[in-house]
């Protein structure tokens, strides 16, 4: 019988978080987006299955609108989002960011790597590190650059430095890495854009993408994770490689869902950093400078697979309500996080940010974080979500952070539902939960 394979330590701790917490528990710290998702995505969807079987897209495994959206996105990125240089063939359409995670770690597994990751980081990534033997090297805390050094890899002298822009969990815009080993390769995972903060393009344009790797996601600003809708984008010719391996394994495809929904996520990422720079200063003048970027490669073909102006320009004002709802909430969150003696910080881009806990929890839960979180989840019906599922370990934890009893607080709730959620927190940091296993 084959060996099992090996699996993070949040992957174990999750599930003795869980054990006997009813399912339909609320939660302080969902992983996902709980905005609506932008009516705009549904009205474009509708309207392109009538367009893929007029098209024969269905019938084959490819088909020249696919090189058309790959091209209009490629020109997006370079002209309008700061990319220069990006082309199609630097672009390859992906089941989600996770996957693009996945086909980084395969390129540097037998090249005699280590990786520098993130803290908070996501599961995936320790998950591929686990799978494809990269040993990590170091964990570091993205926002003050403070590492913590694993043992060392005799042998292995080229390190993958994995950037979240911005991290998931902290909503910090940002990645200190000047102390990290200078990287052979360098994977930046864009998991929001849209919030209350200019985007991360800025960090980007500059970066060499012969070395450096960028994944896109549209699970996270427009809700949609069950999609699977990502991008990988580099000139580093050995993952390009990996990935054209990966498409002729799976026979080419991603789903055609899935390709529409990436392609309607770049735009209007486009449109969104145009009328934030003042690049344009109306819905149509926005769509003309889309329509030029993509007539200036690949002609009317391009201008073909791209959606209508007003369809991008309700996205674009949805997303900027659910941005105006990230910061009600936080207003609505914050003064109960300080009457009750926890802090956090504000996330500046997306719903997610890290609570402090209040020191009387440490004397509630007797210093064991997994055993508190599991009895309020049992008692109260609260789900939480401490810093240990998001990589590293205790020790890591109170080195970076000086505490490993960290939560995560999701933002995007309904605010009458976030109240809810508030009192009973509230009511866990106030009463020792002591009694029982």
């Amino acid at each position: 019988m084959a060996a099992a394979q090996p699996l993070p330590e949040s992957y174990r701790i999750y599930h003795r978080l869980r054990e006997g917490v009813p399912a339909g528990s609320m939660q302080l710290g969902a992983g996902r987006n709980l905005f609506r998702p932008p009516p705009g995505v549904f009205t474009f969807l509708a309207s392109e299955l009538s367009n893929l079987t007029s098209v024969a897209r269905l019938a084959d495994y490819q088909h020249p609108l696919d090189e058309a959206e790959t091209t209009a996105m490629a020109a997006v990125l370079a002209n309008i989002l700061g990319l220069s240089g990006v082309t199609a063939d630097d672009l390859f359409v992906i089941e989600g960011s996770s996957k693009g995670i996945s086909l980084v770690f395969q390129s540097v597994q037998d090249s005699c790597h280590t990786v520098a990751l993130p803290l908070p980081t996501y599961f995936a990534a320790e998950l591929s590190a686990l799978r494809r033997d990269v040993p990590v090297s170091c964990y570091y805390r993205p926002d003050t650059g403070q590492v913590f050094a694993l043992p060392t890899h005799p042998g292995r002298p080229r390190t993958l430095v994995m950037e979240t822009i911005p991290n998931g969990v902290t909503g910090f815009v940002g990645s200190r890495v000047e102390d990290l080993t200078e990287p052979a390769l360098t994977l930046v995972d864009c998991v929001f854009v849209i919030g209350n903060h200019p985007p991360p393009w800025a960090s980007l344009s500059g970066r060499d993408l012969t070395r450096t790797v960028i994944t896109l996601t549209a699970s996270k600003d427009f809700a949609v994770p069950a999609a699977r809708a990502g991008l990988l984008i580099t000139k580093n010719d050995h993952v390009k490689d990996v990935a054209r391996y990966d498409q002729l394994e799976s026979t080419y495809s991603v789903s055609l869902v899935a390709r529409r929904i990436i392609l309607l996520y770049v735009l209007v990422v486009a449109a969104h950093h145009l009328w934030e720079s003042s690049r344009a200063t109306s819905r149509g003048a926005a769509q003309d400078v889309l329509r030029e970027a993509c007539a200036g490669v690949g002609g009317a073909a391009c201008r073909q697979v791209l959606p209508p102006a007003s369809l991008i320009a309700g996205i674009v004002e949805h997303l900027a309500r659910m941005a105006r709802r990230y910061a009600a909430n936080w207003a609505l969150a914050q003064p109960v996080f300080t009457r009750e003696g926890s802090s956090a910080t504000q996330p500046q881009i997306g719903y997610s940010c890290l609570l402090r806990l209040p020191a009387r929890v440490r004397g509630h839960s007797r210093g064991d974080l997994v055993r508190w979180v599991n009895q309020v989840g049992r008692r109260l019906r609260l789900k939480l979500n401490p810093s240990l599922l998001f990589g590293g370990n205790c020790t890591i934890w109170q080195e970076l952070y000086g505490t490993e009893f960290l939560l995560r607080v999701n933002l995007s709730d309904e605010p009458n539902q976030l109240r809810r959620v508030l009192a009973a927190w509230s009511i866990a940091t106030s009463h020792p939960l002591e009694t029982g296993s």
